[in-house]
């Protein structure tokens, strides 16, 4: 009797600790998931990897963002990643919106906004586990990537459209702010107007922002009031395309096509999901590059309906030299000061026109800033 107590006594004990000690395991490996989270976020327990896309404006806005947005939305789902938009995004709430993006455990954020180099390399250090993709950086570090699309040709062959099609030698062009890679295309396009029409003159407004309807309209009227006949511009959004149809304005596009306007000549449009898919595929092989650019993954489509036979022709051959590799920026270009920038047996490197052109050809005249 006293045997058979003692050991129903024994067994209680065992059981008691028992449970105990599964409660304690239990309670461990709770603690040590929620932490692996917080430090390494939800990715570490699902099978997908997560890519954030940071955008300006609306993911709905016609133009730049809502060309993006669609582009990284195929991308995700031809690569098998979850996609996380944040869109009307400014650089000046990036802080909270990378934090945020860090605890869900993305592996790669893009930045499509206005984010500058300092404010990458800072999340770089804070969040050394993330990939980060900013576009038209003008350097890269360890785990930053630029990424860009090569506009140069075509800014170039638009530059000849409307060189061939103005009738008062007078063309618009309207910019944001003066940096690199709006330099390049400017003067690409004015390059490739002289190369057909060297009497005709390429206008320059800045506006200051990429987003800002106001000045984006007053820009336009600021163009019609100089006579200019046609157009192109390098911001987002359809208020420009608009005004200039209201102004009477021939104009090509950039990100989006308006066919249903009767102004409209043609478009420089990009295959978004194409250049993401590739940039995930290097992700992928873990062979990061310091600048992606591809240079086949954007075109120009024209109204071609709308061009004279002369227009063309022109255009027609002009693409195909381009495509034997002619270079843009080669041979004597002098600036609007007259200094020669380029020597006849010379060619600009693409290191240069993305993070040092600092200067407009000649035959570029600036309005505002």
């Amino acid at each position: 009797m006293e045997k058979s107590m003692a050991k129903r006594t024994t067994d209680e004990i065992m059981t008691r600790r028992f449970y105990i000690l599964n409660a304690f395991v239990t309670i461990v490996l709770t603690g040590a998931i929620f932490i692996s989270i917080l430090e390494f976020g939800t990715q570490t327990w699902t099978n997908r990897q997560q890519v954030a896309l940071i955008i300006p404006g609306s993911k709905d806005d016609i133009g730049w963002n809502r060309a993006q947005t669609i582009g990284m939305i195929g991308a995700c789902k031809e690569m098998n990643y979850d996609l996380l938009l944040r869109d009307k995004v400014s650089s000046a709430d990036n802080d909270k919106i990378v934090e945020e993006l860090a605890k869900k455990g993305v592996s790669l954020i893009f930045f499509a906004n206005d984010t500058s180099l300092a404010s990458v390399e800072k999340y770089e250090k804070i969040y050394p586990r993330i990939r980060f993709y900013a576009i038209e950086s003008t350097k890269a570090q360890s785990n930053i990537s630029r990424y860009t699309i090569d506009y140069i040709g075509l800014r170039y062959v638009s530059g000849i459209l409307a060189g061939l099609r103005t009738k008062t030698n007078r063309i618009g062009y309207a910019a944001p702010t003066a940096t690199a890679p709006v330099m390049q295309g400017i003067n690409a396009f004015t390059l490739g107007v002289q190369h057909v029409n060297p009497e005709a003159q390429v206008i320059l407004v800045w506006t200051g922002s990429l987003d800002n309807v106001s000045s984006e309209q007053q820009a336009v009227r600021t163009l019609k009031a100089e006579r200019v006949d046609i157009m192109t511009y390098f911001h987002n959004g359809k208020t420009i395309p608009e005004a200039a149809e209201q102004a009477g304005i021939d104009y090509i596009a950039f990100h989006e096509s308006y066919p249903q306007h009767k102004h409209f000549i043609g478009a420089i449009e990009t295959d978004w999901e194409a250049a993401y898919i590739d940039i995930l595929k290097i992700y992928r092989r873990q062979t990061y590059a310091e600048h992606f650019e591809d240079k086949g993954l954007a075109e120009l489509k024209l109204q071609r309906e709308k061009l004279t036979l002369r227009e063309k022709a022109i255009y027609d051959t002009t693409v195909w030299q381009m495509k034997r590799d002619r270079q843009v920026f080669h041979g004597e270009i002098y600036d609007r000061d007259g200094i020669l920038r380029c020597s006849a047996n010379e060619i600009i490197g693409q290191q240069y026109l993305q993070s040092q052109m600092d200067w407009l050809v000649k035959g570029v005249r600036t309005i505002g800033n």
